[in-house]
């Protein structure tokens, strides 16, 4: 991390998901303050260096994002529109191409338009292991 990093407010807890891919922990999407918070964001990260940083992702839950390599590719890849979503520190328009000097910034955070979060059911997990299992139905079949 650069020397005397911080966060503004309604950011936490920075987790490298590996070296130079940082996720950042922030208060869920809301359409009346979402882009705003990523303009705060980037606004308080000129101040450092993040030159062994290129990449930072804006997260519900950083730790998860962070956890493994499916968990990064999971939320940042269907969680920002690019249009929408990507930002940069010290950005730039120079003929009419966008830039920036600095991190770029995904804001990978469940939007309201979103679909609820597919969790698995254990009772229904149970039931379709043991149709699979030997001596189930489905047993060697697939």
């Amino acid at each position: 991390m650069p020397n005397n990093f911080s966060l503004p407010s309604g950011f936490s807890n920075p987790v490298f998901v590996q070296k130079g891919i940082l996720a950042i922990q922030a208060n869920p999407f809301a359409h009346e303050t979402g882009y705003e918070d990523c303009i705060k964001l980037t606004d308080h990260l000129k101040n450092f260096d993040l030159q062994h940083i290129p990449l930072i992702l804006i997260a519900d839950d950083s730790a998860f994002t962070a956890a493994n390599t499916n968990n990064f590719v999971w939320a940042t890849f269907t969680r920002a529109n690019p249009s929408h979503d990507i930002h940069g520190v010290n950005s730039f328009v120079e003929h009419k191409h966008w830039g920036c000097r600095s991190s770029l910034i995904i804001d990978a955070r469940i939007k309201p338009h979103h679909a609820p979060p597919l969790i698995s059911n254990p009772d229904i997990a149970k039931k379709v292991d043991m149709i699979f299992a030997k001596g189930g139905e489905l047993y060697g079949k697939i």
